[in-house]
C-alpha cells in the first residue's frame, strides 16, 4: 500500500505521492514543488562504486561541462583564494580551476579516489564527514540530487563557507522540458526517459523554487540562476544504438529549445554565505 503523504525534505510540509516508478515512490510537495523519492521505498541504494563512474556514467565523466566550468569561474571574485569541490567526480572542474587561476588552494572530495595532482588536494569519502576547514568559495557539482538528507548537506556547505563565501551549487531541474517531455512520455506508455530521469540514484529532483527555498532556510543567499543543458555526448542513455540517433535528436530538440526559454535541463545557483 502506498503512503500518501511523505514529509518534504526541503519545506517538511505534507508531500503526497506522486509518481510510481520500479525503484521507488515519488512524492511532490505542493508548497515547495520538490519532487523526491520516499526514502522507505528505494528497492536499492546506490553504491558509487567504480563501475558507476567508468561504465554506467561514463559519458558524463568522459565529457566534462567545460562551458559551465568557464561560467563558475566568472563567477568566482578576484579575492577568492581557496576552493573546494564536493563530490567532484574525477576532479576535471578542479583541473580546469588549476589552468586557469594556478594561485588558489584547491581541495576534492568524492566517493570515488583520486590521487592528488598539479597542486590539488583530494580526499576520498563523503563530504559531510570531512573536517577539512573554510574556504572562500565551495563548489557542488550534480552531488545535492544524490544525497539523502539534502537539509545538512545545505548546511555543511554553508559551513565550508567563509564569512561572505561563495556557494556553487548544480543540479537538475524538475521544471525542465526534458523532465516534462518525460512525464509525458510516460503518460502515453513510453516510460524510458522517465525511469531514467527519476531513477533512485537521483533521491531528488528540484525546480529553482525547491532549491533556492532549501539554500535560503540554511544561511545562503541565492544571488543568481543559471539554466543551462550539458553537453549531448555526455549523457548515457539506456537504450539500443538503434534507437539511440532517434533519441539523441529528440534530447537536442528539447535542449535547445529550453535554452531559449530558461527551461533548461540543468541549475546552476551561485549564493553567498550569509552573516552568522
Amino acid at each position: 500500500m502506498q503512503t500518501s503523504t511523505v514529509a518534504c525534505p526541503v519545506c517538511a510540509a505534507a508531500a503526497p505521492f506522486a509518481y510510481d516508478h520500479p525503484e521507488a515512490r515519488i512524492h511532490r510537495c505542493p508548497r515547495c514543488t520538490h519532487a523526491f523519492s520516499d526514502p522507505a521505498s528505494i528497492t536499492k541504494q546506490e553504491t558509487y562504486t567504480p563501475e558507476y563512474y567508468e561504465v554506467v556514467h561514463r559519458n558524463w565523466f568522459d565529457h566534462p561541462n567545460l562551458p559551465l566550468f568557464r561560467w563558475i569561474e566568472r563567477q568566482l571574485p578576484s579575492s577568492v583564494t581557496s576552493v573546494i569541490d564536493a563530490g567532484c567526480g574525477k576532479g576535471q572542474f578542479l583541473d580546469y580551476l588549476r589552468q586557469q587561476r594556478p594561485d588558489l588552494r584547491l581541495v576534492g572530495v568524492d566517493l570515488s579516489r583520486n590521487e592528488n595532482r598539479n597542486g590539488i588536494e583530494f580526499y576520498c569519502g563523503d563530504a559531510l564527514d570531512f573536517k577539512l576547514g573554510t574556504f572562500d568559495a565551495v563548489v557542488s557539482l550534480a552531488t545535492i540530487e544524490h544525497v539523502p538528507d539534502i537539509a545538512e548537506f545545505a548546511r555543511r556547505v554553508r559551513a565550508m563557507c567563509n564569512p561572505g563565501g561563495v556557494a556553487v551549487v548544480m543540479t537538475l531541474d524538475d521544471n525542465s522540458l526534458l523532465y516534462r517531455a518525460a512525464r509525458a512520455g510516460r503518460r502515453v506508455g513510453v516510460p524510458v526517459a522517465f525511469n531514467r530521469l527519476y531513477s533512485a540514484h537521483h533521491q531528488h529532483h528540484f525546480t529553482t523554487k525547491s532549491l533556492a527555498r532549501l539554500l535560503e532556510d540554511n544561511g545562503l543567499h541565492v544571488r543568481q540562476t543559471h539554466h543551462h543543458s550539458v553537453p549531448l555526448r555526455a549523457l548515457d542513455l539506456p537504450v539500443s544504438p538503434v534507437a539511440r540517433p532517434l533519441f539523441m535528436a529528440a534530447v537536442a530538440s528539447l535542449f535547445a529549445v529550453g535554452d531559449l526559454t530558461r527551461l533548461s535541463y540543468l541549475q546552476t545557483v551561485v549564493a553567498e554565505r550569509s552573516a552568522d
